[in-house]
């Protein structure tokens, strides 16, 4: 009976449990998954910063050439508003000068013609036409007195009326000087003080001196009464005389002083003076 109650008690014991492995395998693989799932997220990261970076560059390029190109716009703007702004100005000042009311007041205000010879160059080539085709002085004004009845016009017109009566009938025929006007009987009726001088031998002491720089000029003389032109017609001569005067010092060339002539006789050398030696006198000899 006891030898069976120990193999029980042997039997009963309870056994040692052996240790679970669990396999390695799965999470090697694991991990292997998720180092291969972060690489390609590296991957589409970078591929995507490239291709902003790309599209950032095209965009700076495109705002650079827009930038650009907003420039150069707003130059064409502002030089397309100057030209503009001349055209009006060139407009209006076209309009003014067609109504009689330009800026140069001076230049377009009627006043009495005092020359009979002016008087009567206007009233026969007003209807002459200017550059544009418009007529310059259709419209003949008169002073209100009837005794004493005078011409009324600008120094604009008298001035266009002179130009259009030289190119209607060609009279700038000088080869050497394309400006200079030839004067024909018309215009040296008009101006006296532009025309050729001689004296009574004949001599040209004044060269006819007609240009288009010197028509408004000789133009005033005709506004003014028969005292002021006395006065202007001295003073215009006094100014032609001073400079012919001028023009004439510098013509004649200049006295040189003639160098005197050299002496044809050669100086001789100077001969050295001749001295003479003087012996001096010999000594007797002592007697012994």
């Amino acid at each position: 009976m006891p030898a069976t109650k120990n193999v029980k008690s042997k039997s009963s014991a309870p056994k040692e449990q052996e240790p679970v492995v669990e396999p390695v395998a799965e999470s090697v693989a694991d991990e292997v998954s998720d180092d291969t799932s972060s690489t390609t997220e590296e991957k589409s990261l970078t591929t995507e910063l490239d291709s902003l970076n790309k599209l950032a560059k095209e965009a700076s390029n495109l705002l650079a050439k827009f930038l650009k190109g907003s420039r150069v716009l707003s130059a064409n703007i502002k030089k397309t508003e100057r030209n503009l702004k001349r055209l009006d100005k060139r407009s209006k000042n076209k309009k003014e000068q067609k109504e009689g009311g330009s800026g140069n007041k001076g230049l377009q205000t009627p006043k009495p013609i005092y020359t009979a010879e002016m008087r009567a160059f206007i009233e026969k080539y007003h209807m002459l036409k200017d550059n544009e085709g418009n007529v310059i002085y259709e419209n003949l004004q008169y002073t209100s007195n009837d005794e004493d009845k005078m011409l009324m016009a600008s120094r604009d017109h008298v001035l266009k009326l002179a130009t259009s009566y030289i190119r209607e009938n060609g009279l700038k025929k000088y080869p050497d000087n394309k400006r200079r006007i030839m004067m024909d009987d018309e215009l040296k009726a008009i101006y006296p003080t532009l025309c050729e001088q001689k004296d009574a031998s004949g001599k040209v002491v004044r060269e006819e001196n007609c240009y288009y720089s010197t028509l408004m000029a000789a133009n005033s003389r005709h506004f003014k009464d028969t005292e002021e032109r006395a006065v202007y017609d001295a003073e215009q001569e006094a100014k032609y005389a001073a400079k012919a005067a001028a023009t004439e010092v510098l013509a004649t060339p200049a006295k040189t002083s003639t160098p005197a002539k050299a002496s044809s006789a050669k100086a001789s050398p100077a001969t050295p003076a001749k001295t003479k030696v003087v012996k001096a006198p010999k000594a007797k000899a002592a007697k012994a």
